[in-house]
């Protein structure tokens, strides 16, 4: 069991330096975009309160590349975030990172990220503002 948390804790820094890296920004926003399993299996993950923390950790870099936001919003994933935080069975934390992780994905600086939340707010403010 120790072990697993060690590897989890190392998956962890190697997905979070590869998505702050300027060098490999292209090169992950590309992989993302070829396999978005990935994000649904980070969404998946923030269930398990065990690995929450550090799948949470890695999808809030991933939700700063505009291709990760784009799919996200762009998909039924969005509203996944509200299930999971409405989850009785959620713990506090992932409540919180989760709600972190929606205010980064709303509030980014960054001008096609602007551009990809604004068409975002104005297809789907209701629906955002009925599940806050």
């Amino acid at each position: 069991m120790r072990k697993n948390a060690k590897a989890i804790d190392h998956i962890e820094k190697i997905w979070n330096t590869a998505l702050k890296s300027l060098k490999f920004m292209k090169h992950i926003a590309e992989y993302f975009r070829m396999n978005p399993e990935i994000v649904v299996l980070l969404l998946k993950r923030l269930k398990n309160p065990r690995i929450a923390l550090s799948h949470g950790r890695i999808l809030m870099e991933a939700v700063k590349h505009k291709t990760v936001l784009f799919f996200i919003l762009n998909s039924s994933l969005v509203w996944r975030i509200f299930e999971i935080i409405q989850n009785k069975g959620t713990v506090y934390t992932t409540q919180q990172q989760l709600f972190e992780i929606f205010r980064v994905m709303l509030t980014r600086e960054s001008t096609g990220n602007k551009k990809v939340v604004a068409r975002f707010l104005k297809k789907k403010y209701t629906q955002v503002q009925s599940k806050i």
